[in-house]
């Protein structure tokens, strides 16, 4: 059975109020080659969020962030399973969404988000990394001001193929 991966990351800047002042959409991310062998070996990738200010293209072989910034801690999940007949090919879909608030980080440039372990010699491993993109999906940094909220949102999706071979 063939099995497909996909990563996507939403950030959210949220004002004192509450109100949101930045909403990016979800845009793809890198997952490295040590989050493959994490899931090889049944390890839950969601544990730990960072965030930094390094601007390297992502690469599978990333090892952690260019310039890490803080830790958030999990404030939601979501698993969702779906059957989507496609193009006279079967497939199933599931993913699981994340959420995650940074809190205290005023007056931060952030680019670069991922999911990270504690695990390994260097300070927090990635298992997935990126660069935040705009709406045009160019890499961009955010300011995240004094009494400020960051989320994020990490949706991985697996989608398996049904079709006989």
């Amino acid at each position: 059975m063939q099995v497909g991966l996909y990563g996507e990351v939403k950030v959210i800047v949220k004002r004192a109020d509450g109100t949101v002042r930045l909403d990016t959409g979800f845009f793809p991310n890198v997952i490295t080659n040590l989050g493959l062998d994490a899931i090889g070996n049944n390890k839950d990738l969601f544990n730990l969020c960072a965030v930094g200010g390094g601007n390297s293209t992502p690469l599978n072989t990333n090892t952690k962030l260019d310039n890490f910034l803080g830790l958030g801690s999990q404030i939601s999940s979501e698993s969702k399973y779906d059957y989507d007949p496609v193009r006279d090919t079967k497939f199933y879909k599931c993913s699981r969404t994340v959420g995650y608030r940074f809190e205290g980080l005023g007056n931060k440039n952030i680019s670069e988000v991922g999911l990270v372990t504690t695990d390994g010699a260097s300070q927090f491993p990635a298992y997935t990394r990126t660069l935040i993109k705009n709406s045009a999906g160019d890499p961009t940094v955010i300011t995240v001001l004094s009494g400020e909220i960051l989320e994020l949102q990490y949706r991985l999706w697996q989608v398996f193929n049904l079709k006989d071979k």
